[in-house]
């Protein structure tokens, strides 16, 4: 999976801006010296500056997500420190992870998808642990073998998956 970085050297305002390939790109002029929070892209992280204090003060990393429109941002706010190793700002490193948050969406639904599949099925099935312990099974399996007790709704379909029951 290819990410996209940007990264913005920053001391609660813009120093510098860093894209991935090792080129450097500099700040328009009109930006140096800019307050972050006037930024729209920051407008999504409203503890934007407090998270950079606490990252400058406790000389550590620290993470947050950002969602703009229909993407989605991990950010990674590590301390940037001189030659002299004096913490004076934060680096703000964005990574896009909208294809994998669209990759987790899509492993649910289709997991989702198989358990109605399977719980359809009409012949019991089972899903047992390395050691042999059950990890799953649909709801022929619990009706055949076992009283399906009731969820705390007072219905097996409230929980969409009968529980396990209690030996």
């Amino acid at each position: 999976m290819k990410f996209r970085r940007r990264r913005l050297a920053t001391r609660l305002h813009d120093r510098g801006l860093q894209q991935g390939g090792g080129r450097c790109a500099s700040p328009l002029p009109s930006d140096v010296g800019r307050a972050s929070r006037t930024i729209s892209v920051f407008a999504g992280l409203p503890r934007l500056e407090e998270q950079c204090s606490q990252v400058i003060g406790k000389r550590s990393e620290s993470r947050t997500d950002l969602r703009d429109g229909d993407r989605s941002f991990a950010i990674r706010i590590s301390p940037y420190a001189k030659g002299d190793r004096q913490v004076t700002g934060t680096v703000l490193t964005f990574t896009n992870v909208t294809a994998f948050r669209a990759s987790i969406d899509q492993v649910i639904y289709e997991r989702e998808c198989t358990k109605a599949i399977l719980n359809a099925v009409a012949d019991p099935v089972v899903v047992l642990s390395a050691d042999q312990r059950i990890h799953s099974g649909n709801r022929a399996f619990y009706t055949m073998f076992f009283e399906l007790p009731r969820c705390g709704r007072g219905s097996t379909d409230a929980c969409r998956q009968p529980c396990v029951p209690a030996r």
